[in-house]
């Protein structure tokens, strides 16, 4: 009998899917529904009831998606890997929380989230092993409001997480932060004459004055007053004067103007004593036959 079935010809399970897929506790169910789409090389056609059972079964736990393109693995194989790693996230979600954000999302908004996003959206459930809500709420924010200042959905969440955000609370801090610093910024730009809205490269800039150099934000206007006689005024031309300042370990507005006043006494005294030398050198100059002349 079952050779009789094998002459039929076999559907291949790959090694490495069955490797990954050892800690993701399918069922039978799903793993039928799963061979079933492999077998039709993920092609699901319309009317193939069969088809469309699986993806809708495999959907539900978050392992599949059904796009524009068609049908997508990769959730399934993130999340596979993301088990099978190292560094494991803090709390592995399980794929239905995927299944439940992506359609909350869509509800709520009215629109399809692209596979880029929908691949965010999985890799911050991995990574973070935030609750639902809080993802649901990051989503939301990053698609309202800072979808165009970052590149991705897990770019931005990799600050919050480096912010320690762990809860809904902490992630309106976090945006309450993350405005405050942009207007910090674009004070700077104000201060030098520049009216753009700050670029990654500037908001960094100014990350860097403060949270490594440990200047106020009361330093750094004051080093983008320093700059305002210079011919091009720059975000780079205020780096340069904190790095000075951070060297000679200058934190305050009075140890700059301390500062100041002692390079000032040094410059006169050097004024002084070239001109001392100046008056000894022409004193030098002069004959005894030309003072006896003036005193003729």
């Amino acid at each position: 009998m079952l050779s009789w079935l094998l002459q039929g010809g076999a559907v291949a399970v790959p090694r490495r899917l069955l490797a990954y897929l050892d800690g993701m506790d399918l069922t039978l169910e799903e793993w039928g529904a799963l061979t079933y789409l492999l077998y039709i090389e993920g092609c699901v056609k319309p009317g193939d009831a069969r088809a469309e059972r699986a993806v809708h079964l495999l959907e539900e736990r978050g392992f599949v998606l059904q796009g524009e393109n068609g049908l997508s693995f990769e959730p399934m194989l993130q999340l596979a890997q993301g088990d099978a790693t190292a560094e494991r996230p803090k709390r592995m979600p399980l794929p239905a929380v995927y299944a439940r954000l992506v359609k909350r999302y869509e509800q709520a908004s009215g629109r399809f989230l692209s596979e880029r996003d929908k691949r965010d959206l999985l890799q911050v459930l991995q990574k973070y092993g935030w609750p639902e809500e809080l993802v649901y709420q990051a989503f939301l924010a990053y698609a309202d409001n800072y979808r165009r200042k970052y590149y991705t959905f897990s770019a931005f969440c990799h600050m919050a997480g480096q912010a320690g955000v762990e809860t809904v609370a902490d992630f309106q801090t976090f945006c309450e932060q993350l405005d405050y610093g942009v207007k910090k910024v674009r004070e700077v730009l104000q201060r030098i004459g520049k009216y753009n809205q700050p670029t990654e490269a500037q908001k960094n800039y100014y990350m860097k004055w403060q949270q490594d150099w440990s200047f106020s934000h009361e330093m750094i206007l004051l080093a983008a007053d320093e700059t305002i006689n210079a011919d091009n005024p720059s975000i780079g031309y205020i780096d340069r004067v904190l790095e000075s300042w951070h060297k000679d370990n200058l934190k305050t507005p009075q140890a700059v103007y301390q500062r100041r006043q002692e390079r000032d006494a040094a410059s006169k005294e050097r004024i002084r004593g070239n001109r001392k030398q100046i008056g000894n050198r022409d004193f030098q100059a002069h004959t005894p036959e030309d003072y006896d002349s003036l005193e003729e």
